[in-house]
C-alpha cells in the first residue's frame, strides 16, 4: 500500500485466528535528556480494526534498561478504531527525572491492520498560552455581532466573529426543554449588557414561560486532561508529567452557567448565551414568534427575531432512561450541609429538572446490631424518598453503603463487627438486606432498588473474584429480581451468573457480542462512564450521545461517580488537587482527577446564588435524556406502523444513521472531535426521528 509521504509504509497485519499481543515494531535506545519536552507523532492508517484501538506508544527508561520511576508510559491517546485514512497521531511528553532514553513502540494487541509512516520523536521548546488574535480584515463591519451556535459546540472567548444571524430558531416536542445558544461580540468594551426575550406566542394566542437566561461562564485549565499519578513523598510539589487523554488544550474553558444579568462585554471577546425554552405539555403546535434584544444601559443595540417550533407530540414527564450521578462532597466541601432536607431539596430539585438522579436518597438508613438481632431505622428517609420517588419521580437507588464491599482491590469488610465466611455474619448480612428490600416493597419503590456491590473490582486477582461470588452467594438469595451491580468496564466470564447487573465501557472495553450474551443470559446493563466527562474536549458529545448508545445496544441507563465533587473552588480552577489514594488500602500514591471529572454542576454561592447552578454539560445531559424518549416514542410509532401494513423502510435507513453515530469500539469520552466529527449530525436525525414520529402517529 502507498504510504503517506512516498511509496513505502509499515503494514502489520494480525488475522482473526493469531493471538494479539502487542505486536508490531519497536525502535530501541532512543537518547534522551531527562525532564524535557519531546513532540513524539506518526501519520497511521487502519483497516477493520474492531476489538480494540491502535495509537503509538513509548517507554521511558533509566540508564539501566529499567521502567522510570514516574510516569514511565506514554502515547498520542489518538485511539483508533475500525477504517481510518491516513490520521495524524501526535502529543508532547515530557520525560521523567530519571530518564535516560526511550522506546518508540509501533504496537498493537488488537486484530486488524495498521499501516505507519512519517513517525516523528524530536525536543520542543515549551510554549506558552496566548490569546487568538484574528486577522482585522475579516471582522465584521458591524460594532456588534451576535450569532446562533449549535448547543453541543463549545463557544470560546477567542473564537472569531461572524455575521448576524437573522433568524434565531428552535424546534421541540411538548414537556421539553430546549437549549439557544448565542455568541456576542463587540469591537468596544460594553458595559451592563442586557439580554431580554420577549414573550414567546402562537398564532392562537397561547404564549410559552419566560426562557430561562444564563450567561456560559469560564474556568481555567493549567494542563489538558488526564489522569496524572505521582508517587513522590508528600513533602514534593506533584507536577502533571504524561500524555494528555483529552483533545483539549490549556487555556479559558466554558462550563458553568450564571443566571443572566447586567455584564461587562470586553472588547474583542465572544461571550456566549444560553437560553433554555420550556414548552408545557399542554401547549398547542406550531410556531411561537418572539425577539431577543441587546440593550447596553438602556439603549438598544440590537434585536433579532425568535422562532420556536413545537413539534405536535409530548414527551413523557418521567424518565424510561436510569441515568445516576453519585451526590458527593470533595475534600474540604459538605454539599449537602450535614444531610439538611432543604439543601438536599435543592440538590434534588436541580438534577430531577435535568433528567438524573443520585445514587442514593439521603440520609439512607441506618442500620443497628443489637442483641444478636439488626435494626433497620429509617425516619429520616422515608420522608426524602417520599419526595424523591413520588414527587420527583427519581427511578433510581443503590443499597447503603453498609452493602458495599470490595471496591478496586480492598479485601472483604467485616459488618457489624462480625467476620466475613461466619454464619453469624451470613446470618446478619441477610437479615440487613432482607429488611431494606421489604421496606421499598411495601412503599411500592422496589423497581427503584439496586444492589451495589463494588466499584472497578480487581478481576484479575483471583482473591476478589473469589470473595465477590462469596458475598453475592450470601446477598442475591433474599431478592433475587433486585440487581446486583459493578462497575467492571469489562467482562469477566468469572462473574457470569452472579453479576446480574454489569457496568460496561461504552468505548469497547465490553465486546458487544458479550453484551448481547449477557442480556441473553437476563443480565442488565447500565455504561460506567467514570472519566469520560472532562470539561476541556471541545464538544458536549459524550454527554448528549451516552442515551443514543443505550438505546441501540439495549443498554438501560448509565452512571457516572459525581455530580459535585470539588477539591478546589472549581470557579477559580478547573483542575483538582492532588490526593491520596490506594487500590487496597496499603500502598498509597497521589492521583490528579481529569479535568471537571467528578462534577457537572457548581455551588451557587461565590456568584450569589442560592441554589446550585447547572454546567453546559448538564445541559447536555438532559438533551440526550430528552433524546432517549424521542427514540422510545419513534420505536413504538414504527411499530404501529408496520402493524397497519404502512411502508417502514425508511425506519430501518434511520436506525442505521443512529447506530453509525455511536458505533463501538470507539475513541471514548475524552475525545469528542472523534466521536463526533459532525456536531450538526445530532439535530439532523433528531428532526429525521420527529418526522418519522409525526408521520406514522396520524
Amino acid at each position: 500500500s502507498p504510504g503517506k509521504f512516498g511509496k513505502n509504509a509499515l503494514r502489520l497485519h494480525v488475522p482473526p485466528e493469531r493471538k494479539a499481543d502487542w505486536l508490531g515494531w519497536r525502535l530501541l535506545n532512543v537518547p534522551v535528556q531527562p525532564s524535557s519536552r519531546y513532540l513524539y507523532a506518526a501519520w497511521v492508517k487502519t483497516e477493520n480494526i474492531a476489538d480494540g484501538s491502535v495509537d503509538i506508544h513509548g517507554h521511558c527508561k533509566t540508564a539501566e534498561n529499567a521502567l522510570s520511576k514516574q510516569s514511565p508510559f506514554f502515547s498520542s491517546a489518538r485511539r483508533l478504531t475500525g477504517n481510518n485514512d491516513w490520521t495524524l497521531c501526535a502529543s508532547q511528553i515530557v520525560t521523567p527525572s530519571d530518564a535516560h532514553h526511550v522506546e518508540l513502540h509501533l504496537t498493537m494487541n488488537v486484530h486488524g491492520t495498521v499501516w505507519h509512516d512519517g513517525v516523528l520523536f524530536v525536543p520542543v521548546e515549551e510554549g506558552t498560552v496566548a490569546q487568538v488574535a484574528t486577522n482585522p480584515a475579516l471582522l465584521p463591519t458591524q460594532p456588534l455581532a451576535l450569532w446562533q451556535v449549535n448547543p453541543l459546540v463549545k463557544v470560546f472567548p477567542d473564537d472569531p466573529p461572524r455575521h448576524h444571524s437573522k433568524e434565531l430558531h428552535v424546534e421541540c416536542a411538548r414537556n421539553e426543554w430546549e437549549p439557544l445558544q448565542v455568541a456576542l461580540w463587540s469591537k468596544q468594551p460594553l458595559r451592563g449588557v442586557t439580554v431580554s426575550i420577549s414573550t414567546l406566542r402562537h398564532a392562537s394566542g397561547a404564549a410559552l414561560p419566560a426562557p430561562r437566561l444564563y450567561r456560559v461562564a469560564t474556568v481555567p485549565v493549567d494542563v489538558p486532561t488526564n489522569y496524572y499519578v505521582s508517587r513522590l513523598p508528600q513533602y514534593c510539589r506533584h507536577v502533571p508529567r504524561g500524555t494528555p487523554s483529552c483533545d483539549g488544550w490549556a487555556g479559558e474553558w466554558p462550563d458553568p452557567l450564571v443566571p443572566l444579568n447586567a455584564f461587562h462585554l470586553p472588547a474583542n471577546r465572544t461571550q456566549a448565551l444560553w437560553i433554555d425554552c420550556y414548552v408545557p405539555a399542554n401547549a398547542p403546535a406550531g410556531e411561537y414568534r418572539g425577539t431577543l434584544t441587546v440593550q447596553v444601559s438602556g439603549r438598544r443595540l440590537l434585536q433579532i427575531p425568535l422562532k420556536v417550533t413545537v413539534w405536535d407530540f409530548a414527551i413523557p414527564e418521567r424518565s424510561h432512561l436510569r441515568i445516576v450521578y453519585d451526590l458527593r462532597s470533595g475534600p474540604g466541601w459538605d454539599v449537602t450541609a450535614g444531610e439538611d432536607p432543604e439543601t438536599l431539596k435543592r440538590w434534588y430539585r436541580l438534577m430531577a429538572e435535568h433528567r438524573v438522579n443520585p445514587d442514593v436518597v439521603l440520609p439512607m438508613p441506618e442500620f443497628r446490631y443489637e442483641n444478636g438481632r439488626v435494626v433497620m431505622e429509617a425516619s429520616r428517609f422515608e420522608p426524602m424518598a417520599r419526595y424523591a420517588f413520588e414527587e420527583l419521580g427519581f427511578n433510581h437507588c443503590y443499597t447503603p453503603w453498609l452493602f458495599y464491599a470490595l471496591g478496586w482491590a480492598y479485601p472483604l469488610p467485616p459488618k457489624f463487627g462480625l467476620s466475613p465466611r461466619t454464619p453469624e455474619y451470613e446470618k446478619t448480612l441477610q437479615e440487613a438486606y432482607r429488611q431494606l428490600v421489604d421496606f421499598f416493597t411495601r412503599r411500592g419503590w422496589r423497581d427503584r432498588l439496586v444492589f451495589y456491590l463494588s466499584d472497578e473490582p480487581f478481576l484479575n486477582n483471583p482473591q476478589v473474584v473469589d470473595d465477590l461470588r462469596y458475598y453475592i452467594g450470601v446477598v442475591k438469595p433474599v431478592a433475587p429480581d433486585v440487581p446486583v451491580f459493578s462497575s467492571t468496564w469489562y467482562h469477566s466470564p468469572a462473574m457470569d451468573g452472579y453479576l446480574t447487573m454489569w457496568g460496561i465501557g461504552q468505548h469497547g472495553s465490553f465486546p458487544v457480542e458479550k453484551m448481547r450474551e449477557r442480556r441473553a443470559a437476563g443480565d442488565r446493563l447500565l455504561f460506567t462512564t467514570d472519566g469520560q466527562q472532562c470539561l476541556d474536549t471541545p464538544y458536549l458529545a459524550t454527554e448528549r450521545l451516552l442515551p443514543l448508545y443505550c438505546f441501540v445496544y439495549d443498554v438501560e441507563g448509565y452512571e457516572f461517580w459525581g455530580f459535585s465533587w470539588w477539591t478546589y473552588n472549581p470557579w477559580q480552577k478547573g483542575w483538582h488537587r492532588y490526593i491520596s489514594q490506594s487500590d487496597q488500602g496499603q500502598e498509597y500514591y497521589w492521583i490528579r482527577y481529569p479535568n471537571g471529572d467528578g462534577y457537572i454542576a457548581y455551588p451557587g454561592e461565590p456568584v450569589g446564588s442560592k441554589e446550585p447552578l447547572p454546567s453546559i454539560r448538564l445541559k447536555a445531559v438532559r438533551e440526550g435524556a430528552e433524546d432517549y424518549e424521542y427514540y422510545l416514542l419513534w420505536k413504538q410509532a414504527v411499530e404501529r406502523a408496520r402493524q397497519a401494513g404502512k411502508d417502514v423502510s425508511a425506519a430501518g435507513t434511520l436506525q442505521k444513521q443512529m447506530e453509525a453515530l455511536v458505533p463501538i469500539p470507539n475513541a471514548g469520552g475524552l475525545r469528542s472531535t472523534q466521536i463526533l466529527s459532525d456536531p450538526d449530525a445530532v439535530y439532523r436525525l433528531r428532526r429525521e426521528i420527529a418526522r418519522q414520529i409525526l408521520q406514522w402517529r396520524r
